[in-house]
């Protein structure tokens, strides 16, 4: 249910490894698995942090790499630069730090392997997580030697490890030598935590030395969470009776059979087979809006086409206003299958949502719009203003704001269903192709709220003259 309500494959995955938690539980009523709980906790590597987070965790592991693989290089005397991203030698060939870093993927994976070798050795948590901080040391070290064996090898060879044709080795031996310290490492916490003899009959720590740091310590390295967790753990085999067994096994079947119609189907049916193509699309251009209004004035209009997968549209139209020293950046983007939520496009540029509401008054806003505030980590401040309409004018109702029910009836709609279910073949395309006109406002100061009023009647006419170009194309064909 609440998968639902965010409507994010992250959500999903969480409620998923929610479910496997109960699963665990009610499987340790009927069986002894050892180490249940490391094994739960090894599902969380299948989920990705947030993006912004795994950023910031990236670009601080990459910093501190390049940082240190520079000062080696400068005792070394190899004369090289770092300019952002880009580690250059006098050469002028050009190294991509988070190429050669293996960006997220290498801290992930060393993390992975660490959290699988003491999971599968059952290491107490405290050796556990001990490993886990050391597979933070690994990572940097495998990242300066990286950068340091693709800097000695061009040097000396003229031979880039990062070119496609030496990169698969290079990863390749870069595994194996992550492996191999995270051995190393295991033996180390390992060593570091084995400061207790344990009595295996009583699960006793018998401490070597009768001091009271040396007591704590040998509580700390020896405390699991197993043993609390035991009193869900039966010791003796139980029988499941036939009927939970049968019902299981038919719910499984059932969700089973629902997850397979719905992957054919949504490999062979796409949602944006149910939109118009390129040559059918009604493209407008500068003549389709012109804003006559007291202290407004036009500064350019810019047309920009991409992929047509881009998540911001495939084609998009610029109008740059100007009003008293703001600037106002108008735009229309087209095509999109659904609503197209522009709040996140701009949160993975790094923009952070301050407030969020739905557009009602005045009267020119019966055409509900989304507005959102944004902050970035600069200072600067953003106004964002969003409507849709569909391909023969019809207004689209925004996703709501308030997280509550109204959010969850909005996702059960049938429109926003994955094919087969909600919308078919016989669905008109012209309430599937959808085209969006927002507004966006930077500044470095909030703006007041006169000021908004302002911007917000201004984008009623653009979004208004849009619409009814649109309606005058549709009807025309």
């Amino acid at each position: 249910l609440f998968s639902l309500l965010y409507f994010t494959p992250w959500v999903s995955a969480m409620a998923w490894i929610g479910l496997m938690a109960v699963g665990a539980l009610q499987l340790a009523k009927y069986r002894q698995v050892e180490n249940l709980l490391g094994l739960w906790l090894l599902l969380f590597f299948l989920l990705r942090p947030p993006y912004q987070m795994s950023l910031r965790v990236m670009a601080w592991m990459e910093n501190l790499s390049v940082k240190t693989a520079s000062m080696v290089m400068d005792y070394h005397s190899v004369i090289h630069s770092v300019q952002g991203n880009v580690l250059t030698l006098p050469s002028g060939h050009d190294f991509e730090i988070d190429t050669l870093c293996s960006s997220w993927v290498s801290m992930i994976s060393v993390l992975a392997m660490a959290g699988v070798i003491a999971v599968v050795r059952n290491r107490s948590w405290f050796e556990s997580v001990f490993l886990m901080l050391l597979a933070l040391v690994v990572t940097w070290l495998l990242n300066v030697a990286r950068l340091l064996v693709a800097v000695r090898v061009m040097n000396s060879f003229e031979v880039d490890v990062a070119s496609e044709q030496w990169m698969p080795f290079f990863q390749l031996i870069s595994f194996a030598a992550s492996f191999t310290f995270i051995l190393c490492a295991d033996a180390f916490a390992v060593f570091v935590c084995a400061g207790m003899e344990i009595d295996r009959a009583s699960r006793k720590t018998v401490p070597l030395r009768r001091t009271w740091l040396a007591k704590k310590w040998c509580e700390l390295c020896q405390f699991s969470f197993a043993d609390d967790l035991g009193q869900w753990a039966s010791p003796s085999r139980k029988n499941v009776s036939p009927l939970s067994s049968g019902g299981l096994i038919l719910v499984l079947v059932v969700m089973l059979g629902i997850e397979t119609v719905s992957i054919y189907y949504r490999a062979t049916v796409p949602k944006r087979d149910f939109m118009y193509g390129e040559g059918d699309l009604t493209k407008l251009d500068q003549s389709a809006v012109l804003i006559d209004r007291q202290g407004w004035t036009m500064e350019n209009y810019v047309e920009e086409r991409r992929e047509f997968t881009s998540v911001w549209g495939m084609f998009s139209s610029f109008w740059r206003m100007k009003y008293n020293g703001i600037t106002v950046n108008l735009a229309l983007d087209y095509p999109f299958d659904d609503w197209h939520d522009v709040k996140r496009c701009y949160s993975n540029w790094g923009w952070k949502i301050e407030g969020e509401s739905i557009v009602k008054e005045p009267a020119v806003f019966q055409w509900e719009a989304s507005q959102t505030d944004m902050i970035l980590p600069n200072g600067e401040f953003g106004f964002i203003l969003c409507s849709h309409c569909d391909h023969i004018g019809n207004t689209v109702q925004p996703k709501p704001t308030e997280h509550d029910h109204t959010m969850l009836m909005y996702r059960l709609h049938p429109d926003r269903m994955t094919p087969p279910f909600g919308i078919s073949r016989s669905t008109s395309k012209n309430k599937r192709t959808f085209y969006q006109t927002q507004c966006m406002v930077t500044t470095s100061r909030p703006l007041d709220e006169a000021t908004r009023e302002e911007i917000r009647l201004v984008y009623a006419s653009f979004r208004g003259q849009i619409r009814r170009a649109i309606v005058a194309r549709s009807q025309g064909d």
